[in-house]
Order: structure tokens, then C-alpha cells, then sequence
């Protein structure tokens, strides 16, 4: 399930694009990372929320 998180999504806010990655369907659990990370340091966890009914988004952050 490591491709999921290979496909970034984005939207535009106030001139910044922020990339995230989004799977599943049921309760949201928004996945946020530390400095120096990425999104990818939940790629393992992503898989497991998922299986267990939550839609997952895991965030990239401006820095």
C-alpha cells in the first residue's frame, strides 16, 4: 500500500501548494509529521488505519 502514498494530492492556500496523500472511507485521522520528515514517515501506519475503516490523510508541511 506504499503506492498510495506516492501519488500526492494538492491544493493551493493562500499562494502555498500543500501535498497530501488520502486513503480509505469511515472516521478521518489526519497524519501530521515532524521536522525534517515527510507524509512518507506514516507509510507504514497509513495501511494499518485504513484496514481498520478510517479514511487516512497524511499531510505534507510547509518547511
Amino acid at each position: 500500500m506504499d503506492a498510495e502514498l506516492d501519488i500526492p494530492h494538492s491544493v493551493l492556500i493562500e499562494g502555498q501548494r500543500i501535498a497530501f496523500s488520502q486513503t480509505g472511507k469511515g472516521c478521518r485521522v489526519a497524519l501530521l509529521h515532524g521536522i525534517p520528515t515527510s507524509r512518507l514517515l506514516w507509510r507504514h501506519v497509513v495501511p494499518l488505519l485504513a484496514e481498520r475503516g478510517c479514511e487516512v490523510t497524511a499531510i505534507d508541511l510547509l518547511g
